[in-house]
């Protein structure tokens, strides 16, 4: 069963409960910006300021995750490696579309609750 915890940050934690009790209410909020600005590991941004409107993102997507406990690290793995190569890029450097762009890889019926509530908390 996927739960969330949520902070005074709102910020999104995807995880399982043991218990296999209900969902609860979600987190949000930006959701790979664990260190602060700029990529996992605190690396300089060596591409200089954000990329234009036109840019495209680059790497592998994340799969698309459909709540199965097994594979939230592995998702949250991808994305953490999608939004490093893509952080200065317009979509990933504004927190809206950033979350949006993460909830769009997050789909299926035990998990679209989740989603919406975010969606409609955003």
């Amino acid at each position: 069963m996927v739960t969330t915890m949520q902070t005074t940050t709102h910020t999104l934690t995807i995880g399982c409960s043991s218990s296999g009790g209900g969902g609860g209410s979600g987190g949000g909020g930006v959701p790979s910006s664990r260190g602060g600005g700029g990529p996992p590991g605190g690396a300089a941004n060596l591409r200089g300021g954000h990329a234009g409107g036109g840019a495209k993102l680059v790497g592998n997507p994340p799969q698309v995750y459909n709540g199965d406990c097994k594979k939230t690290q592995l998702f949250m793995s991808q994305w953490d490696i999608y939004w490093g190569l893509n952080y200065t890029i317009d979509i990933m450097a504004q927190p809206y579309t950033q979350v949006l762009c993460f909830l769009s890889y997050i789909q299926g019926e035990d998990i679209q609750d989740w989603v919406t509530h975010e969606l409609c908390w955003l």
